[in-house]
């Protein structure tokens, strides 16, 4: 039995086909299970699996292995998983600016892990801080108030004053009333008091968001000595999650599913370091009701309730790698004890949260209330049926070991693809459809012709010059309102086209329209043999790699590698984490320290990888830093006490 193993679940949520490019086991092996090796396709909208284990040799290993997917020969997903013996597991995606990857699960000796690959869209709920959010600020005077549990008691005291804020009970109550689909209050100032029904109401809101868990998990998160990132030493031993983990792998999603569903999440924003339970009160909440993705990056927008009627507040992170600490750049208007300067985001996280109806009723909000909007969404592609048009033999490229001769065959594709339109507001929506231009005949199984764009699978063009230009191909079409299906025809092959929908309101010449590509595969090419001989290519040069040995600038390169590298951060400061703006860059000071003795006039006989005077002095300094760091089997407590001490005057109160 393997002692290690990852099962990868990799859903297409797109109109494109992922072409297998390349695959690559590092450690292990790929499952004897026939079907547990990367397959050469994943069709659009569809779900595929695959599957690494530890090879069960005499020595326990791991497994760690790679695959690569392309469109049109260009590499569009690549996905990178590594379960070890020893340690925590680790996972990688990449892809392009206009897609985004998501990872969920993954934890365990037989990890099971799903990776999402959608398009780079905006995702909404719907909800808008300027029209569902509070009028007034949170900002609040000398008003004491009691504790929800004793509010009438014999022992009823003011415990709370809202001086300290009530943001939680501000965000919870705007979520409030967004599900229970009644506009928020038109009050534009702070309510008073007690006496007042919105302020008990805010109140009691923000004591929900003092529960055990919730509660619980900011302590550990503002713990100074709870790591920032997932290298670190307790990973080793006991698979600590730093806060960069906790963000990019554990309440991430959490928030991403609710804004998914049409749900605007509460979290919670970490912004202090410190054990002193009361400090609570300097972290902070807001409400996350969009986001959009790109490749690794990712904005989240937010409804803060210090900052009324701001719709351009925004969260923006990197879920690249949690090996580093992840900086969150914002501009939430959470201020430091100075009163002027804005405090950094550590960690952020969702709150565990349950809909209310408020107590402090207002009208239903209408739809009319929400702006007017029109989306279009592929809700899949079927295939019907295939079959071999032609097949031949030629040459291939196999990776660097140069070319050679394998038979393929082009097998033709009937596929049936579903759009559908969403009228968001519109009372009485009339839907006009057209393909490439050309209005889409009403009714049920239309037969004709449109003028097609060339498709981006290269291999079609190798076998019909035409497909590399507008060709006309025959297409049947059934629309139904919202709705449209369209059937192509396996002999014109592969291509795209564009479909758009017109939604009028009933009764006024008032319009919007949306739009939305569609890649047309009706040919794939399959040349059996020909990822075998790629993979047994890389595994020679692989192999050969192992055989030599290093030369000096191969060395060097590999020390200096290593010099950007995080420090750990059980003892190092955290960076300088400034809200972001367009102006402003994150600044490195051990890249700013260097930069600075770089510009120190010095010999140009004094070169240390590629630096002089000066600026190599300090490479080779920190070289030295890295090495006397990594000596920590010297004593691991002499080193942390040390550390700590070294960097505490930095570390926030």
């Amino acid at each position: 039995m393997a002692t290690r193993s990852v099962h990868v679940f990799v859903h297409n949520e797109t109109n494109l086909v992922l072409e297998r490019a390349r695959d690559h086991v590092e450690t292990g092996m790929w499952s004897s299970d026939g079907r547990a090796r990367p397959p050469e396709q994943i069709p659009a909208w569809t779900t595929v699996s695959m599957r690494s284990e530890s090879d069960g040799g005499l020595l326990p290993e791991g497994t760690e292995a790679r695959v690569t997917y392309a469109v049109g020969g260009e590499d569009i997903l690549g996905l990178h998983w590594n379960n070890p013996l020893v340690g925590t597991n680790s996972y990688h995606q990449s892809t392009t600016a206009a897609h985004h990857a998501i990872r969920v699960g993954g934890e365990g000796s037989d990890a099971i892990v799903h990776f999402f690959f959608r398009y780079s869209q905006l995702r909404e709920t719907g909800f808008l801080p300027s029209r569902d959010g509070f009028r007034f600020p949170n900002r609040w005077g000398d008003v004491p108030y009691s504790v929800p549990p004793l509010r009438g008691s014999a022992v009823d005291l003011k415990f709370g004053n809202a001086r300290n804020g009530l943001c939680g009970g501000m965000v919870l109550a705007a979520a409030d009333y967004f599900q229970s689909r009644m506009v928020i209050p038109n009050v534009d100032q702070p309510p008073p008091g007690e006496q007042d029904p919105l302020f008990l109401y805010l109140v009691d809101r923000l004591f929900a968001t003092f529960s055990v868990n919730n509660i619980s998990l900011m302590l550990k998160l503002m713990n100074p000595a709870y790591p920032d990132t997932d290298e670190n030493v307790a990973s080793w031993f006991a698979g600590a999650t730093g806060r960069a983990g906790v963000m990019v792998h554990e309440e991430w999603p959490l928030i991403r599913a609710d804004i998914d569903a049409g749900r605007p999440s509460p979290m919670f924003l970490v912004t202090v370091k410190s054990l002193n339970a009361f400090d609570l009160g300097k972290c902070h909440q807001v409400l996350a009701y969009a986001y959009q993705a790109r490749a690794d990056d990712v904005e989240l927008r937010v409804y803060d309730p210090n900052q009324p009627g701001a719709d351009d507040v925004a969260l923006r992170f990197s879920t690249r790698t949690v090996g580093e600490r992840v900086v969150v750049h914002h501009n939430v208007n959470v201020m430091d004890d100075d009163g002027v300067s804005l405090r950094p985001t550590y960690c952020f996280g969702r709150f565990q949260y349950t809909p209310r109806t408020p107590t402090v009723a207002t009208r239903p909000r209408a739809e009319t209330d929400v702006p007017r909007q029109v989306r279009l969404e592929h809700l899949g592609t079927e295939l019907l049926s295939e079959q071999v048009t032609s097949s031949g033999t030629r040459e291939y490229d196999v990776f660097d070991c140069g070319t050679k001769k394998f038979r393929y065959e082009l097998v033709g594709q009937r596929q049936r693809s579903a759009l559908t339109a969403h009228a968001v507001s519109y009372v009485d929506p009339r839907f006009e459809w057209m393909i490439n231009g050309r209005p889409v005949p009403t009714g049920a199984d239309q037969r004709w012709t449109v003028l097609a764009s060339p498709s981006g699978h290269a291999f079609t063009q190798q076998y019909d010059p035409g497909a590399s230009a507008d060709r006309d191909v025959t297409i049947t079409t059934t629309v139904d309102g919202a709705n449209l299906v369209l059937l192509n025809e396996p002999g014109d092959g592969s291509y795209s086209l564009t479909v758009r929908v017109t939604v009028t309101e009933g009764g006024s010449g008032e319009s919007q329209r949306a739009e939305m590509g569609v890649d047309v595969t009706g040919a794939r090419e399959h040349v059996p043999g020909l990822n075998r001989e790629i993979n047994a290519c890389i595994q020679r040069r692989l192999d050969e790699l192992r055989l030599e040995s290093p030369t000096a600038e191969a060395i060097a390169a590999a020390i200096y590698a290593q010099l950007g590298r995080p420090e750990d951060p059980l003892w190092d400061p955290d960076p300088l984490m400034m809200v972001f703006d367009e102006h402003e860059v994150l600044v490195d000071p051990d890249q700013a320290l260097y930069d600075e003795l770089a510009a120190v006039e010095a010999p140009p006989e004094e070169i240390a990888f590629g630096y002089t005077g000066a600026r190599a002095k300090a490479v080779l300094t920190r070289t030295a830093r890295t090495v006397e760091r990594a000596t920590v089997s010297e004593g691991l407590d002499r080193s942390v006490t040390g550390s700590v001490d070294e960097f505490a005057p930095d570390m926030p109160q």
